[in-house]
């Protein structure tokens, strides 16, 4: 027993109820976790419809599906991780919607549960840690998103990797046992993969996985030492075993081009075309203000924790747990802000970690609470007077200044949250007795109110985001989502109205299920461009030329590349293509794309004609006169 007295009416509940009461809590938590993490992504996923970004990640797991071989047989700018998924999704529940919202929910779910016992193991005694935690990650994680996508591909592994080292925890401080060891190694493992899933995901991993060594083993040198190695080790053996994939059954020449080659100089713009642009953004992240500025608290919290040393004093496990925890809110606020930086998507995608970062916050602070008792005695060194001041004038600085005026909420949660990490306990300013009546004056109160303030409210404010597609730009604050498509293999997507891309023109439903109907009517040939490639498996077609979708810089050099220009015209003939069909609402301009890639324009232009419009897609059909000519005269033709 520790000293504390239990509740009148527990003690009036006969024990076996009491332990069948926690075990049907500890059942029901992740499973609200899990149904709240499915729910939320999948009907997100089902609110409109963005006709770029949304289509090759089904694109590249159809052309899997149907046998084609990343960097062989097609061209991506990333490694094939969530291809495969999403091949293995499709093989088991079918070529459509359904199943592609199914598996970003499914990776919604994962990743929320991942997060649940992450904070389980940190924190075994306190079980809303957990819940909180897999709840905010529900909101954060997938949902803003909806479908499939890289980033958060690789993200869950990351999550896999984290909870990889938790398992360390299990041995004595200073000592790694075998199975430590191997855990260290999967969590290289995890490392590889986040990069297979995407580059920005992935590279800026080992950073966060050291750090977090180092907090869990040192100054156990020769501990720390093991750690590492294991942890390379994992590298090695992954890499290697992709390699051998690659050098068997793809082109590895093809890969290094597309993956490393050409999106290395886009990735360089990104991060450093503006450095003061690039040290703001490290700084104080990217995306709503709300949980930037938790995240900038949590990692003070983390910082403020391991720079005192005031985990020095204790010994164990729970030293190695919560040296893990402090070090976890610091490198993630960082990983965070550098991701966003690496990438021009929404910062609303990019915030997966946050309910890691609160809850591991709220749990250092409930870890290290001491009684009145133990502060006079206590070895921990905690701030000063002035360092608490300077403290809350860095948060307002930066609330205030660096984030462009963030709400007063999000100020006010981040500075309770801090106050009560940061500035608690107070061994050298004794509260004077009308400040402890005060409501809120203990952290008892305090800690608490805080951590169901911020999961309640970040939460919120994530499942909007999520429910009103704010990440996914075309879609308008005007825009309703009123009914699902009557379109078969589009049954679940509700199509917003309108859907409007960047040149201005609207693409409606009746205008995407006409030309679903005319495609699947001939069982054409067909070849879409530029971006809805989601069409070619909704209608069960083969995706007929190497590139999943055109982006200068990134999917192709922005230099000309004469040899991709020839095998597109090559793949074309071979694929006997009879209908183009030219988009006029499109994320990037047509005929600009089309420049980059003049074998491609003259061979269309001399081999098909404009037949009819459908909406804001014009269809063009073969010329009668080349209809019979071979696939090998045609890609001679310029």
């Amino acid at each position: 027993m520790d000293g504390s007295v239990e509740p009148r009416f527990d003690r009036t509940i006969p024990a076996p109820l009491r332990r069948a009461a926690r075990r049907l809590a500890s059942i029901a938590s992740p499973t609200v976790v899990a149904l709240l993490a499915f729910a939320l992504c999948y009907g997100a996923g089902q609110r409109g419809f963005f006709m770029t970004d949304q289509s090759f990640v089904f694109d590249g797991g159809y052309r899997v599906y149907c046998g084609q071989v990343p960097y062989r047989d097609f061209l991506v700018p990333w490694g094939p991780v969530a291809l495969w998924i999403q091949a293995a999704a499709f093989a088991a529940g079918g070529v459509d919607f359904a199943s592609y919202l199914t598996t970003a929910a499914v990776e919604n779910s994962l990743g929320a549960l991942l997060a649940f016992q992450l904070l389980r193991r940190l924190f075994p005694g306190s079980p809303g840690l957990a819940l909180a935690a897999g709840v905010m990650t529900a909101a954060w994680y997938y949902a803003p998103f909806g479908t499939p996508w890289l980033e958060q591909t690789g993200f869950l592994f990351t999550f896999v990797g984290l909870n990889c080292l938790t398992l360390t925890l299990r041995d004595p401080p200073g000592q790694t046992s075998r199975g430590a060891l191997l855990a260290i190694a999967a969590t290289g493992g995890c490392t590889v993969l986040t990069f297979l899933s995407k580059q920005n995901a992935g590279v800026f991993m080992p950073g966060v996985y050291l750090a977090l060594l180092g907090a869990m083993f040192l100054p156990k040198w020769r501990a720390l030492g093991r750690a590492v190695g294991a942890y390379f080790g994992g590298v090695a053996l992954a890499s290697a075993a992709f390699a051998v994939w690659l050098a068997s059954a793809s082109d590895p020449a093809e890969f290094y081009r597309s993956v490393w080659v050409i999106p290395a100089s886009e990735g360089g713009r990104r991060l450093f075309a503006q450095p003061l642009e690039m040290a703001e953004v490290l700084l104080t992240g990217k995306g709503p203000e709300f949980p930037r500025m938790l995240l900038w608290a949590g990692a003070l919290v983390g910082a403020g924790v391991l720079w005192r040393g005031g985990l020095a004093a204790r010994t164990g496990r729970a030293s190695s747990a919560l040296r893990f925890a402090a070090m976890l809110c610091v490198v993630l606020s960082a990983y965070q802000n550098a991701f966003n930086k690496t990438t021009e998507q929404s910062g609303n995608n990019g915030m997966p970690y946050v309910g890691l970062v609160v809850a591991c916050a709220v749990g250092v602070v409930v870890s290290l609470r001491v009684t009145a008792t133990q502060r006079a005695t206590s070895t921990l060194e905690w701030f000063t007077l002035p360092q608490r001041l300077a403290a809350l004038a860095a948060a307002a600085v930066a609330s205030l200044v660096c984030m462009n005026g963030v709400p007063i909420g999000g100020t006010a949660c981040a500075v309770l949250l801090g106050h009560a990490a940061g500035l608690y306990p107070w061994p050298s300013w004794r509260l004077t007795a009308w400040m402890r009546r005060l409501p809120l004056a203990g952290s008892r109160h305090l800690v608490p109110l805080t951590l169901l303030f911020a999961a309640s409210y970040l939460t919120l404010h994530g499942g909007a985001i999520a429910w009103r597609r704010q990440t996914l730009h075309i879609f308008g604050p005007e825009c309703e989502f009123p009914r699902r498509l009557a379109v078969p293999g589009l049954e679940p997507l509700k199509w917003g109205v309108p859907t409007r891309a960047h040149s201005g023109r609207v693409v409606t439903e009746q205008d995407l299920a006409e030309l679903i109907e005319y495609l699947a009517a001939g069982k054409r040939r067909f070849f879409v461009f530029p971006d809805f490639a989601l069409l070619y498996g909704v209608v069960g077609a083969e995706s007929p030329q190497p590139l999943v979708w055109f982006d200068e810089g990134l999917t192709y050099p922005s230099e000309y590349d004469p040899r991709l220009d020839q095998r597109i015209v090559r793949e074309l003939a071979e694929h006997q293509v009879d209908t183009l069909v030219l988009e006029s609402a499109t994320s990037f301009e047509p005929e600009a794309i089309l420049s980059d890639f003049p074998q491609v324009a003259a061979y269309l232009r001399a081999h098909f004609a404009p037949a009819r419009m459908i909406g804001s897609f014009e269809i063009r059909e073969r010329r009668p006169a080349l209809a019979e000519t071979q696939p090998e005269q045609q890609a001679k033709l310029r």
